[in-house]
């Protein structure tokens, strides 16, 4: 009896658990308001859109031109700054259209067909927020018609279409574009005062102004409305934190009860809302060890 309860003992110092969290960061901006739940800009030429929330923070925006002719975006000359540190996007990269095809006939009584469709980009960037962004992306698709027996041979057709990408967008008159690269953040926010693994229906949060938010970033995006690309203009949409709270996963999401009828007898469909779903707001998961 006592040799089992010397070697139950280890076992239990050696277990763990890990328990997720959230930090919530709500913000202002000093020239946007808000319209039909997104962010707005807007000058004689152009609307600019942002709806920051997601996980990380969505930085991307999209531009909607409201005159009669075509405008230009100069991404050479646009930027997403953080903390004053500026990350280009026009990163100058070469993307690559795939597809490919194979059809092949088995010893057997069957067929076998496959596709693949995708596209890569030759470029990975970093930022100093410890978010790295692979610009690789790609899908597969496949289906199988049949296949049967043995010494199986294949005939493989592929198609490759590669572009550069471009400086100058052009946007028609009465049209819009959307442009994402870079989310807001990489990582939670490690402040002093902040209790970074609150208990549950207890969160922690500090208030910020402008001048005292741990966290300032700008989209400059600049614009040229002649063909001759010579007349531009530069927008700044600048944003700070105004409160960052730090909770539990439950403190995250309310409840939902949905109640109904199902082939006559009582129903109830339960669902988890997010509490700080605004386009002023984003967030970020994170997990603690114990």
């Amino acid at each position: 009896m006592n040799k089992l309860i010397a070697l139950s003992i280890p076992l239990l110092l050696g277990t763990s658990c890990s328990i997720s969290y959230y930090q919530v960061f709500q913000t202002e901006s000093t020239n946007l308001k808000r319209e039909n739940n997104i962010l707005v800009y807007e000058d004689s030429v152009c609307q600019i859109s942002y709806d920051l929330y997601a996980n990380k923070g969505n930085a991307g925006f999209s531009i909607y031109n409201k005159t009669d002719k075509t405008i230009v975006i100069d991404l050479g000359q646009s930027f997403f700054i953080v903390n004053n540190e500026a990350y280009d996007y026009f990163l100058n990269r070469s993307f690559t259209n795939f597809a490919s095809n194979s059809l092949g006939k088995s010893s057997g009584t069957g067929y076998s067909s496959s596709a693949t469709l995708g596209t890569t980009a030759s470029k990975t960037i970093s930022n100093n927020l410890n978010r790295s962004t692979s610009t690789n992306s790609g899908s597969s698709n496949s289906y199988t018609l049949s296949s049967a027996g043995s010494n199986f041979s294949s005939t493989t057709l592929g198609n490759d279409v590669s572009y550069s990408e471009q400086q100058f967008v052009k946007i028609p008159a009465k049209s819009s574009k959307s442009f994402f690269e870079y989310n807001i953040v990489g990582k939670r926010l490690s402040i002093c005062d902040l209790n970074r693994d609150p208990s549950y229906k207890n969160p922690d949060s500090l208030s910020f102004t402008n001048e005292t938010s741990p966290l300032v970033f700008e989209n400059r995006i600049t614009y040229l409305t002649d063909s001759l690309l010579t007349t531009s203009k530069t927008i700044n949409n600048t944003f700070y934190i105004t409160k960052i709270i730090n909770m539990v996963e439950n403190d995250f999401y309310r409840l939902d009860y949905t109640y109904g009828t199902c082939s006559g007898k009582k129903s109830m469909e339960k669902s988890e809302i997010p509490k700080y779903d605004s386009p002023t707001n984003f967030y970020i998961k994170y997990t603690i060890d114990y």
